[in-house]
């Protein structure tokens, strides 16, 4: 899927003022609302087709979501530290839960297959563990007796039949012998939009290119390196760039991307759940607005706002 700028941009007709500024507790509170609510709206209204596990199981994301908001605000509460740039790490794991719960979302058999992969990989470092390991003392009860335990009770909320676990022991360790009963890879953020279809859509596409800018700073890429070494108090490069410019670009290039991809994401998943139950009045209110509150301070936020939550929630 080639995702051109000319097919994905969102023209903003109005600007934010540069020069005001806000409380970022403020958007916190805010964003914790929004979630609360988001999960309320899960438990008072079931998506059709889905279990009261597989319910639980959304919900889960939802606060997920709180939590990694919340480390998001550790990493950045020292200032000017080359760890804050973890920050990006996690807003790139905000954005692609997003991605994630937006495919789960559309059935009960996209969730399923989330649950098969998680324990598909689990399984495999368990086997490989167990073929390393089997011979120690110390682990061979694990390996031998309370892991395969565990693993079987997991299984079995996983979704994963007994032909696929033998699937992907024949594939692992080449033996016994077993019918093809493979489990399907779980899409990544470019696979869910080439499955996807519907009005969220055009929201994930525009957002897939700051996915992709995330993504370097969880692969180690240039710029990851290069805001290290901007705000590393050790870094002999310091002494060539003056206090406010570093501090300048930790304040435009890390902190305030971190918490708004953060909140963007964490807004767009509520914004998902009340277009899955629009008679919540209660989250259309937190939603409406946590909304205005961001437009006001991102254009990100202004552009996904006319893209797809203003149709959703309605303007007000």
């Amino acid at each position: 899927m080639n995702l051109r700028v000319t097919s994905i941009m969102q023209k903003v007709e109005d600007d934010i003022n540069s020069e005001s500024s806000f409380d970022v507790k403020h958007l916190d509170a805010v964003v914790a609302m929004c979630l609360a609510a988001s999960s309320d709206s899960i438990m008072k209204v079931w998506p059709t087709g889905y279990s009261e596990f597989e319910c639980a199981y959304l919900i889960n994301i939802v606060d997920g979501l709180k939590s990694s908001h919340a480390s998001i605000r550790l990493l950045l509460a020292n200032g000017l530290e080359a760890s804050s740039v973890d920050a990006l790490v996690i807003a790139r794991l905000q954005l692609e839960s997003l991605y994630n719960f937006c495919y789960l979302q559309e059935s009960p058999a996209n969730l399923q297959l989330f649950l098969k992969n998680g324990w598909k990989k689990q399984y495999i470092r368990f086997l490989l563990g167990r073929e390393e390991r089997k011979h120690l003392a110390r682990a061979s009860n694990f390996y031998l007796h309370s892991g395969p335990e565990a693993l079987e009770q997991l299984r079995l909320h996983s979704y994963v039949s007994e032909a696929e676990k033998a699937w992907i022991e024949f594939e692992e360790l080449g033996f016994p012998t077993a019918p093809p009963a493979a489990i399907p890879k779980f899409p990544t953020p470019m696979g869910v939009l080439q499955k996807l279809s519907g009005p969220r859509l055009a929201m994930l596409k525009r957002l897939y290119p700051e996915y992709q800018f995330l993504c370097s700073f969880a692969h180690g890429a240039n710029e990851a390196a290069l805001f290290r070494t901007v705000t590393n108090p050790r870094s002999p490069t310091r002494h060539f760039i003056e206090k406010w410019k570093s501090e300048d670009l930790w304040q435009r290039q890390i902190a305030e991307p971190a918490i708004t991809y953060s909140a963007l994401s964490c807004l767009c998943i509520g914004t998902e759940i009340y277009a899955a139950n629009p008679s919540d009045f209660e989250l259309a209110g937190v939603l409406t607005n946590a909304w205005n509150l961001l437009a006001d301070v991102s254009l990100l936020g202004k552009a996904i706002w006319s893209i797809r939550a203003k149709a959703a929630l309605g303007a007000l």
